[in-house]
């Protein structure tokens, strides 16, 4: 005799035929056909996106337990795949993607090895690239403890101003035109300072610090001045003398408060 298969509505079954041509009655094997793809998945997660400096970054997502997940990079199949579990998956690409931009896609596959559509792609942008050097310029001197300090960055880039420690003690965002502004948080003490910049882009890559500049921080007031002017004088522009703190500059005022004397500067003492 011999063993056929048959199918009964969509289950499979197996008959028993003799050699006189009689025919048995089906008997149902567990299972079936399954013809149905899995439904289109969403799309991916991908850490980091839409810029990132990590050439393997996650995909991740929902889908259903027992399905295999496969991950597409511009719509070439990449590896590993995964099993879903707990109606989730995530995949690490086992080859670096150089810097580019991308679109992530997913499909399933079930155990019956129905394929899913592609799903929705997701947008990744690879950039392992240090942004430009920074410049930075802040004042001579000044009697601002917390002063501005300006410079230039790659556009978009964050700027975060360093102490000679290594302290961040100011950050700011570049314009597109790369230019820009930063009042520094920390109260500054009555010395010189010495600051750098440095940028970080969106996708996580750092800068090299930018040449360091010094600022002089005096905010402590001059001493009082001395003045000398003659008792009487028949000069309606008389000279009038005095001392003051070396490389200072001299306002001189009438009993009213108005300036009356020209700005000079003292030679140091």
């Amino acid at each position: 005799y011999e063993i056929s298969a048959c199918l009964v509505g969509s289950e499979m079954c197996i008959r028993d035929r003799d050699v006189a041509g009689n025919t048995s009655a089906p008997t149902i094997v567990v299972g079936g056909i399954d013809t149905s793809a899995p439904s289109t998945m969403a799309a991916p997660t991908v850490a980091g996106t839409p810029t990132t400096n990590n050439t393997t970054p996650v995909i991740s997502g929902t889908c259903t337990d027992g399905d295999i997940v496969t991950a597409y990079i511009d719509g070439i199949a990449i590896t590993p795949t995964a099993l879903c579990s707990s109606n989730a998956y995530s995949i690490t690409p086992d080859i670096a993607l150089a810097d580019d931009d991308y679109n992530v896609t997913v499909t399933a596959t079930d155990s019956s090895g129905n394929e899913s559509e592609i799903s929705p792609a997701t947008a990744l942008t690879i950039d392992t690239l240090e942004p430009t050097v920074p410049t930075l310029v802040v004042p001579t001197t000044s009697n601002d403890t917390t002063p501005i300090v300006t410079g230039t960055a790659e556009a978009g880039s964050t700027v975060n101003i360093k102490d000679s420690d290594d302290n961040i003690v100011g950050t700011g965002t570049a314009d597109i035109n790369g230019d820009y502004t930063i009042e520094i948080t920390t109260v500054l003490s009555n010395e010189a300072h010495t600051f750098t910049a440095v940028s970080l882009d969106s996708a996580g890559n750092t800068s090299v610090d930018s040449a360091p500049d010094t600022v002089t921080i005096d905010s402590i007031p001059p001493g009082q001045p001395t003045i000398s002017a003659p008792v009487l004088t028949n000069d309606n522009t008389p000279i009038v003398t005095g001392t003051a703190e070396a490389n200072s500059t001299i306002t001189i005022k009438d009993e009213n408060g108005t300036t009356v004397g020209c700005l000079l500067y003292t030679s140091p003492s």
